[in-house]
């Protein structure tokens, strides 16, 4: 009995160097890659769950997200079809347009600023240095999706605050791009936001353009 629980822990010793120099790997590859990381383009295709009622909410568009400079980005995300809308963060606001009546809603939201910001770039050129200040990584592992390698990484918010409002985050971190081509947000109700990305390019040339939403439409301040 002595030597199958001498077995038993040396095996768990063994898989947390395992997991411990993975972890470490994934985090310096991160670094590395966030150093030249200028911005992203991709198709995107959502399914929004929502808890209580068990229904999905499918939405298909485009992403683009650029960094003006180390913790400053600009993202857009453009929904097509029925429900089209384009949502556009930039610095301390978030502006949701509606095409179908020409108008746009504005948020200040320089309380949620960081927070904001690093969820979204969650996946698309965050230092592995950065990620490891917010999050624990409670799993890691390969797994293969659309036929692309990728690495699958399962990050828990250390701020309790932020966990009140999120359980986890689940990236699916492709080895061509070092970018995420899958990530889901769980929330404490049950529900999530699942993404996936597809004609993914890295550092594109993106022009302010591509974030300015039409100067006509009427602006309602939200808060």
């Amino acid at each position: 009995m002595r030597i199958l629980s001498r077995r038993v822990v040396l095996a768990a010793m063994i898989a947390a160097l395992g997991f411990g120099q993975a972890s470490a790997e994934l985090l310096a590859r991160l670094d590395r890659f966030a150093q030249s990381f200028r911005g992203v383009t991709a198709d995107i295709h959502t399914t929004n769950h929502v808890a209580g009622i068990n229904e999905d909410e499918q939405e298909s568009g485009r992403i683009a997200l650029r960094r003006d400079s180390p913790g400053k980005i600009r993202m857009s995300i453009s929904i097509t079809g029925p429900n089209a809308s384009t949502v556009v963060l930039h610095d301390q606001t978030a502006q949701i347009y509606h095409p179908k009546i020409d108008e746009f809603q504005e948020y200040d939201i320089r309380q949620y600023k960081d927070i904001a910001q690093q969820l979204f770039q969650l996946g698309f050129g965050v230092a592995g240095s950065e990620l490891a200040k917010s999050y624990t990584i409670a799993i890691l592992k390969r797994e293969v999706v659309n036929q692309e390698d990728t690495t699958f990484v399962e990050l828990v918010p250390k701020s309790a605050d932020l966990r009140k409002r999120l359980s986890k985050v689940t990236l699916w971190i492709s080895d061509k791009t070092n970018c995420a081509i899958r990530q889901k947000f769980d929330f404490p109700d049950g529900g999530y936001r699942l993404a996936e990305f597809s004609h993914l390019l890295v550092n594109p040339n993106i022009p302010s353009s591509s974030f300015a939403l039409p100067k006509s439409a009427h602006r309602v301040r939200v808060n």
